[in-house]
């Protein structure tokens, strides 16, 4: 587990390399935002057929079969990759004909601003391969995983990332249309994770030529799994791209400042949020059908490292959100308004990272059991909370400053007032805490979490370590001078920050009686 993590976290990094090299070269603006809104719209659909949606249909499948003859388990994955291709084919073309359409749809605040319809579509165009790539890489990624090798899907990201920061920094000044050139890194990164994960598997001797599989019992049933996991996953997707429609109706900059909020929060997610639930999965697959109460015992412990884990990274990322986004970003075209900014959204998007990181924890154990209807039944509950709260702090927010309140005009109204991306961000927050909640219900009442007596003290160590980190990094950070400093006193600053901020946590949850080993016990 710790060394998926540490991959997964070096994979990340270069993501930020990624998103630095992007705000450098581009800041915070209608190219900008036309290129986050063309990748996110088949970014929303590699979640449904790769990722999660597919790991959890395909792992449990591929684990059951390779307990049978490698020839068998081969001609499965044949057939799989087959069928997998000309579905996602199929979905591609249309993407790229319905391209128009689509960022209509999904951003329709753009309409009022010469061109970026246009150029939307034109990025769709190119972007939308990508996920036919990217779906064939997650397949393969499932059946290494089926085989207990993760380091390979734990780095493939960073190819696509590695990707995308050379085509900002080296090929975007060679071309007439500069931000296109994100798109065609996209493509080109996609294409470089596929070939990257089949030969993998290619080492394991289970590559066969893709193979139609529509009528073979396997793969149908597979499907059958697949279809309410998409759909869960599905309502997830139709969550964010409501939050992108809304985004379009503010101010310039909204989507990039949101999009780079998001990227900064999947560090810390996938170092004990993601890669845990990755692992998990197919570890649960097993032991459910084994042991349920040893299944119980161990998603137990794997929430209380997530519990250890993400509060005070939630504390620090609100508090150090401007240091952050200042040291980072702030260079190139990217201004200190643009830092500012995206501080906020991160400040409001941090605080659903805990509920984020448990569900990730959470989602496998329903998967391991069978239980695929649940996570859409809540997945609905929360796309309602999003879009509640969203058109209520929207509404709340124009009413605060005398905007208009009549529908029909908050498009301009709401393009008029800056920092409601980070009202939208909040929403998203407080949707998760709700999935979270309700997720962690089921389980219980099921008793697929193990008990544990000491569960509270647990927690409210955390969180009175967590407010001694905040007590001391608040008024260190504000003698700080972040906007004005070079990169090097910047890099220091922040370093000092972070350094001091985890020692007074870890100091005061010792000191509170926390201990490592408590954290592998549910007997109390």
């Amino acid at each position: 587990m710790a060394s998926f993590s540490g991959l997964t976290m070096a994979s990340r990094l270069t993501g930020l390399l990624r998103d630095v090299t992007f705000s450098t070269a581009f800041g915070a603006g209608p190219a900008s935002d036309a290129f986050v809104l063309a990748f996110r719209i088949p970014n929303a659909l590699r979640r449904l057929f790769a990722d999660g949606a597919l790991s959890a249909a395909f792992v449990p499948a591929l684990v059951k079969a390779g307990c049978h003859s490698p020839q068998r388990f081969a001609s499965f994955i044949a057939r799989m990759s087959g069928t997998l291709a000309v579905v996602v084919a199929v979905v591609c073309v249309a993407g790229m004909l319905f391209a128009t359409p689509l960022a209509t749809v999904f951003a329709p605040g753009a309409a009022s601003q010469p061109g970026q319809l246009a150029l939307i579509a034109h990025l769709l165009r190119l972007t939308f391969p990508f996920l036919f790539c990217i779906s064939l890489a997650a397949l393969a990624g499932a059946v290494l995983m089926s085989q207990g090798r993760f380091s390979r899907w734990a780095l493939a990201p960073a190819l696509l990332n590695l990707s995308m920061a050379a085509g900002a920094g080296w090929l975007a000044p060679r071309l007439s249309i500069p931000i296109t050139a994100m798109a065609w890194a996209v493509l080109i990164g996609g294409i470089l994770q596929a070939a990257w994960l089949w030969a993998e598997v290619a080492k394991l001797g289970l590559l066969r030529r893709p193979r139609w599989g529509g009528g073979d019992a396997r793969v149908r049933a597979v499907a059958r799994t697949l279809l309410p996991t998409v759909a869960s996953a599905s309502v997830a997707q139709v969550n964010l791209l409501f939050a992108s429609a809304m985004a379009s109706l503010l101010a310039t900059g909204s989507q990039t400042w949101l999009f780079q909020a998001d990227r900064f929060l999947e560090l810390p997610l996938a170092l004990f949020g993601a890669s845990m639930g990755i692992v998990l999965l197919p570890t649960l697959a097993r032991e459910t059908a084994r042991d349920a109460e040893r299944a119980a015992r161990m998603l137990a412990v794997a929430l209380r490292w997530v519990t250890l884990s993400s509060l005070p990274a939630t504390v620090g990322l609100v508090l150090l959100a401007e240091p952050l986004m200042l040291t980072f970003f702030q260079y190139g075209r990217y201004t200190a308004y643009d830092a500012h900014m995206a501080a906020a959204a991160l400040a409001s998007m941090s605080l659903g990272l805990p509920a984020l990181a448990a569900i990730k924890v959470m989602l496998p154990a329903y998967y391991a059991r069978g239980d695929l209807v649940t996570p859409v039944r809540v997945s609905c509950v929360a796309l309602a909370c999003t879009i509640a709260c969203s058109l209520l702090f929207m509404a709340g927010a124009l009413l605060a400053v005398g905007r208009p309140l009549a529908m029909a005009q908050w498009p301009g109204a709401l393009a008029m007032q800056p920092g409601l991306h980070a009202w939208l961000a909040l929403a998203g927050a407080i949707a998760n805490g709700c999935n979270a909640l309700l997720l962690w219900r089921g389980l219980r009442r099921v008793d697929a979490i193990g008990q544990a007596p000491d569960t509270r003290t647990h927690v409210l160590r955390i969180v009175a370590a967590c407010t001694l980190m905040g007590l001391w990094l608040l008024p260190l950070r504000d003698r700080m001078d972040f906007e004005g400093a070079l990169l090097g006193q910047r890099v220091m600053m922040l370093l000092t920050l972070a350094a001091s901020g985890a020692a007074i946590f870890l100091a005061a949850w010792y000191c509170l009686g926390g201990r490592l080993a408590d954290l592998a016990s549910t007997d109390g």
